[in-house]
């Protein structure tokens, strides 16, 4: 979890209680907890096929079942069909989801630094 402190010095030694601080300050202390370790966005798809189980040679049809976030230590799955999950990674939460489909997962963000290992889908 990515946390900054509430309260910095001011002159002569002074602590300045977040009160004290203009909306421009909180706003880029947010910004910048928010942006230093956020989950990787992604999409459990499915490939629509016809009623023998293949893909339409012309036109390729794909829908989204789930959502999720990966974080380093797991995935969390919601929306769609899905009401929630847990999973250890965002290929484990496909493996079981994208049981008697023709699944895919998609990357909507890049894979920020810092963020390896079985969230990852490793």
């Amino acid at each position: 979890m990515t946390t900054h402190d509430s309260v910095e010095s001011g002159e002569g030694g002074q602590e300045w209680g977040e009160s004290v601080w203009s909306p421009a300050r909180r706003d880029e202390l947010l910004r910048v907890t928010c942006q230093a370790d956020p989950p990787r966005r992604f999409a459990l798809c499915e490939e629509l096929c016809d009623e023998h189980g293949e893909a339409a040679a012309t036109r390729r049809v794909f829908t989204v079942f789930a959502w999720g976030l990966a974080y380093p230590d797991g995935a969390v799955l919601s929306g769609g069909r899905v009401t929630a999950g847990s999973f250890r990674s965002a290929q484990r939460a496909l493996d079981l989801f994208g049981r008697n489909r023709a699944p895919h997962l998609y990357w909507l963000d890049p894979e920020p630094a810092g963020l390896a290992g079985p969230a990852a889908g490793n």
